[in-house]
Protein backbone atom coordinates (compact mmCIF):
# COMPACT_ATOMS: atom_id res chain seq x y z
CA UNK A 1 0.00 0.00 0.00
CA UNK A 2 1.44 3.39 -0.90
CA UNK A 3 2.43 5.72 1.91
CA UNK A 4 0.06 8.66 2.21
CA UNK A 5 0.39 11.42 4.84
CA UNK A 6 -3.35 11.36 5.71
CA UNK A 7 -3.77 7.56 5.85
CA UNK A 8 -3.26 7.22 9.66
CA UNK A 9 -5.90 9.93 10.27
CA UNK A 10 -8.33 8.28 7.86
CA UNK A 11 -7.85 4.92 9.62
CA UNK A 12 -8.52 6.53 13.02
CA UNK A 13 -11.64 8.28 11.72
CA UNK A 14 -13.02 5.10 10.15
CA UNK A 15 -12.31 3.16 13.34
CA UNK A 16 -14.08 5.79 15.46
CA UNK A 17 -17.11 5.78 13.14
CA UNK A 18 -17.32 1.97 13.22
CA UNK A 19 -17.22 1.99 17.02
CA UNK A 20 -19.86 4.73 17.22
CA UNK A 21 -22.29 2.92 14.90
CA UNK A 22 -21.72 -0.44 16.56
CA UNK A 23 -22.76 0.88 19.97
CA UNK A 24 -25.14 3.71 19.09
CA UNK A 25 -28.51 3.30 20.85
CA UNK A 26 -30.27 4.54 17.72
CA UNK A 27 -29.26 4.83 14.14
CA UNK A 28 -28.48 2.51 11.28
CA UNK A 29 -26.28 -0.03 13.08
CA UNK A 30 -28.61 -0.33 16.07
CA UNK A 31 -31.60 -0.87 13.77
CA UNK A 32 -29.94 -3.41 11.48
CA UNK A 33 -28.11 -5.50 14.08
CA UNK A 34 -29.20 -5.01 17.68
CA UNK A 35 -26.86 -6.15 20.40
CA UNK A 36 -28.36 -8.71 22.80
CA UNK A 37 -28.27 -6.37 25.81
CA UNK A 38 -29.88 -3.57 23.77
CA UNK A 39 -32.82 -5.84 22.97
CA UNK A 40 -33.35 -6.64 26.64
CA UNK A 41 -32.94 -3.00 27.66
CA UNK A 42 -35.58 -1.93 25.15
CA UNK A 43 -38.11 -4.11 27.03
CA UNK A 44 -37.57 -2.20 30.30
CA UNK A 45 -40.51 -0.03 31.29
CA UNK A 46 -44.28 -0.13 31.78
CA UNK A 47 -46.51 -1.47 29.03
CA UNK A 48 -50.18 -2.07 28.23
CA UNK A 49 -50.61 -5.52 26.69
CA UNK A 50 -53.47 -6.30 24.30
CA UNK A 51 -54.07 -9.17 21.96
CA UNK A 52 -55.30 -12.74 22.04
CA UNK A 53 -54.45 -16.01 23.75
CA UNK A 54 -56.04 -19.09 22.16
CA UNK A 55 -58.27 -16.70 20.21
CA UNK A 56 -59.62 -14.96 23.33
CA UNK A 57 -59.07 -11.21 23.76
CA UNK A 58 -56.79 -10.28 26.65
CA UNK A 59 -55.77 -7.10 28.43
CA UNK A 60 -52.76 -7.07 30.77
CA UNK A 61 -50.18 -4.82 32.29
CA UNK A 62 -46.48 -5.52 31.89
CA UNK A 63 -43.71 -4.11 34.00
CA UNK A 64 -40.18 -4.94 32.88
CA UNK A 65 -37.12 -4.14 34.94
CA UNK A 66 -33.47 -5.09 35.31
CA UNK A 67 -32.74 -7.42 38.23
CA UNK A 68 -29.82 -9.33 39.78
CA UNK A 69 -26.95 -6.93 39.08
CA UNK A 70 -28.68 -5.95 35.79
CA UNK A 71 -27.85 -9.36 34.29
CA UNK A 72 -31.50 -10.21 33.69
CA UNK A 73 -34.71 -8.49 32.67
CA UNK A 74 -37.83 -9.54 34.54
CA UNK A 75 -41.16 -9.22 32.76
CA UNK A 76 -44.14 -9.15 35.12
CA UNK A 77 -47.42 -9.75 33.29
CA UNK A 78 -50.70 -9.16 35.18
CA UNK A 79 -54.10 -9.87 33.69
CA UNK A 80 -56.83 -7.31 34.31
CA UNK A 81 -59.68 -9.86 34.41
CA UNK A 82 -60.08 -13.35 35.85
CA UNK A 83 -59.17 -16.15 33.44
CA UNK A 84 -62.53 -17.80 34.13
CA UNK A 85 -65.25 -18.07 36.72
CA UNK A 86 -63.66 -18.50 40.14
CA UNK A 87 -60.13 -18.25 38.72
CA UNK A 88 -57.53 -15.54 39.35
CA UNK A 89 -56.34 -13.19 36.62
CA UNK A 90 -53.38 -14.49 34.64
CA UNK A 91 -50.01 -13.54 36.08
CA UNK A 92 -46.51 -14.46 34.99
CA UNK A 93 -42.93 -13.59 35.71
CA UNK A 94 -40.53 -14.11 32.87
CA UNK A 95 -36.81 -13.72 33.51
CA UNK A 96 -34.47 -13.45 30.52
CA UNK A 97 -30.75 -12.85 30.28
CA UNK A 98 -27.89 -13.06 27.79
CA UNK A 99 -25.23 -15.74 28.26
CA UNK A 100 -22.12 -14.33 26.52
CA UNK A 101 -20.18 -17.61 26.80
CA UNK A 102 -22.88 -19.71 25.14
CA UNK A 103 -23.91 -16.77 22.90
CA UNK A 104 -27.61 -17.27 23.58
CA UNK A 105 -30.46 -15.95 25.67
CA UNK A 106 -31.75 -17.96 28.62
CA UNK A 107 -35.32 -17.60 29.86
CA UNK A 108 -37.55 -18.86 32.65
CA UNK A 109 -41.36 -18.48 32.31
CA UNK A 110 -43.25 -18.92 35.57
CA UNK A 111 -46.97 -18.31 35.85
CA UNK A 112 -50.14 -19.08 37.80
CA UNK A 113 -50.28 -22.58 36.32
CA UNK A 114 -47.61 -23.68 38.81
CA UNK A 115 -44.23 -25.35 38.93
CA UNK A 116 -45.06 -28.21 36.57
CA UNK A 117 -45.96 -25.75 33.82
CA UNK A 118 -42.80 -23.75 34.48
CA UNK A 119 -40.14 -26.45 34.38
CA UNK A 120 -38.35 -25.96 31.06
CA UNK A 121 -35.59 -23.43 30.56
CA UNK A 122 -35.96 -21.56 27.29
CA UNK A 123 -33.09 -20.66 24.99
CA UNK A 124 -33.04 -18.09 22.26
CA UNK A 125 -31.21 -16.13 19.62
CA UNK A 126 -31.58 -12.91 17.75
CA UNK A 127 -32.96 -13.53 14.28
CA UNK A 128 -32.70 -10.21 12.49
CA UNK A 129 -34.68 -7.74 14.60
CA UNK A 130 -36.47 -10.47 16.57
CA UNK A 131 -35.62 -12.26 19.80
CA UNK A 132 -36.79 -15.85 19.39
CA UNK A 133 -37.04 -18.01 22.52
CA UNK A 134 -37.96 -21.71 22.49
CA UNK A 135 -39.33 -23.40 25.61
CA UNK A 136 -39.32 -27.24 25.38
CA UNK A 137 -42.37 -28.14 27.50
CA UNK A 138 -43.01 -31.91 27.87
CA UNK A 139 -46.32 -31.70 25.96
CA UNK A 140 -45.11 -29.32 23.22
CA UNK A 141 -42.42 -26.80 22.40
CA UNK A 142 -43.40 -23.14 22.51
CA UNK A 143 -41.68 -20.51 20.39
CA UNK A 144 -41.92 -16.91 21.60
CA UNK A 145 -40.93 -14.25 19.08
CA UNK A 146 -40.44 -10.74 20.46
CA UNK A 147 -40.22 -8.12 17.70
CA UNK A 148 -39.91 -4.38 18.24
CA UNK A 149 -41.78 -2.20 15.76
CA UNK A 150 -39.67 0.96 15.73
CA UNK A 151 -42.25 2.96 13.74
CA UNK A 152 -45.11 2.20 16.13
CA UNK A 153 -42.74 2.11 19.15
CA UNK A 154 -44.40 -1.15 20.23
CA UNK A 155 -43.39 -4.71 20.90
CA UNK A 156 -45.17 -7.60 19.26
CA UNK A 157 -45.07 -11.03 20.86
CA UNK A 158 -46.07 -14.06 18.83
CA UNK A 159 -46.30 -17.31 20.82
CA UNK A 160 -46.55 -20.50 18.79
CA UNK A 161 -47.00 -24.12 19.84
CA UNK A 162 -45.36 -26.93 17.89
CA UNK A 163 -47.87 -29.46 16.57
CA UNK A 164 -47.18 -33.22 16.31
CA UNK A 165 -46.30 -32.79 12.60
CA UNK A 166 -43.58 -30.25 13.66
CA UNK A 167 -45.40 -27.25 12.18
CA UNK A 168 -46.20 -24.25 14.35
CA UNK A 169 -49.68 -22.99 15.33
CA UNK A 170 -50.42 -19.58 16.80
CA UNK A 171 -51.10 -19.76 20.53
CA UNK A 172 -51.04 -16.02 21.33
CA UNK A 173 -50.51 -12.69 19.60
CA UNK A 174 -49.82 -9.68 21.79
CA UNK A 175 -48.86 -6.05 21.41
CA UNK A 176 -47.07 -4.05 24.10
CA UNK A 177 -47.72 -0.28 24.07
CA UNK A 178 -45.59 1.87 26.37
CA UNK A 179 -47.35 3.54 29.29
CA UNK A 180 -46.03 6.94 30.39
CA UNK A 181 -42.75 8.56 29.34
Amino acid sequence: MPNHPHLPNLTAILSALATFYAFAPTGLAAESAPLPEQVLERLVGSWKVTGTIRGQAISQTLTAKRILARRFVQLHFKGLKPMGKGEPPYEARVVMGWDPKAKRFVGHWMDVFGAGASEPVGHGQLQGQALVMVYPYPSSHFRNTFRFDSKARQWRLLIEARKPDNTWATFAEQRFSRVGR
